[in-house]
């Protein structure tokens, strides 16, 4: 009881604290017009933004940048991340013609915390209808309204127990008709993490539960991207990951 105790006053906590951190910040924001020609037709870069060369704030890529409407306005928006602990919310403003910054999310606990997003989701985790963005680190949920993204679910087990998490996405892996939170990753370079290479959570009502996970018991594998599709055309979904030497469907 001691312990459901702390665990509860630890996510208020966490929720107070990120309340306030989703406000908007200023970056190197620029408009380009350079085309690319292919046998097809050509494509031009529309916008593009430069982090700069600081190791400590630079960009980092690990996953996709994800694209779809995270605050249920019928419209999309793109979110983008890099090494200074923000995931930033993108919309395409027409008056302008050109991508404009609306909101910034940040990790809990930040700024006592500082930890970058390796990945990040746009999809319906709660399987309400309603889209929320999720973000690997403390494996967290946020959906917008009252004009902010509020972080509404929590599940810390990876980074309790040493491991990493570089990417994530949602999706319905099990086949009920309801969507999960699939976590890519693994035990990173602690070796006697428990940590697995995939791990599955769901949300209940309540909170984010860990439900199921894949590791592999010859190595300690790390999965960078993984997939979520129906592989074999059987009408069911399978998860697709790579790691050491290995594609595992």
């Amino acid at each position: 009881m001691k312990k459901l105790i702390r665990y509860a006053f630890v996510v208020v906590v966490m929720l107070l604290l990120s309340a306030g951190m989703t406000s908007a910040l200023n970056s190197r924001y620029s408009n380009q017009n350079t085309t690319i020609q292919n046998s097809q037709g050509s494509y031009e870069i529309q916008w593009m933004m430069e982090y700069g060369n600081n190791p400590g704030s630079g960009a980092r890529y690990q996953g996709p940048q994800p694209i779809g409407d995270s605050d249920n306005d019928g419209k999309n928006e793109l979110l983008i991340s890099g090494r200074d602990c923000t995931i930033r919310v993108m919309k395409w403003n027409e008056n302008t013609q050109t991508y404009t910054q609306v909101r910034a999310i940040h990790p809990p606990l930040y700024p006592f915390i500082h930890c970058d997003a390796g990945g990040m989701a746009i999809g319906d985790v709660t399987n309400d209808g309603k889209n929320e963005i999720a973000a690997t680190w403390f494996t967290s949920v946020y959906r917008y309204f009252a004009l902010k993204y509020w972080m509404i679910g929590i599940n810390p087990y990876i980074f309790n127990n040493n491991g990493g998490s570089a990417d994530c996405l949602i999706g319905d892996c099990d086949n009920n008709g309801k969507n999960e939170l699939i976590l890519s990753g693994g035990p990173g370079w602690q070796e006697d993490s428990p940590v697995a290479e995939i791990t599955v959570f769901r949300w209940n009502g309540l909170f984010l539960k860990r439900v199921a996970e894949w590791k592999d018991p010859d190595v300690n594998g790390y999965v960078y991207m993984a997939g979520l599709g129906d592989v074999d055309d059987d009408g069911e979904n399978e998860i697709v990951c790579a790691y050491e030497n290995k594609v595992m469907v």
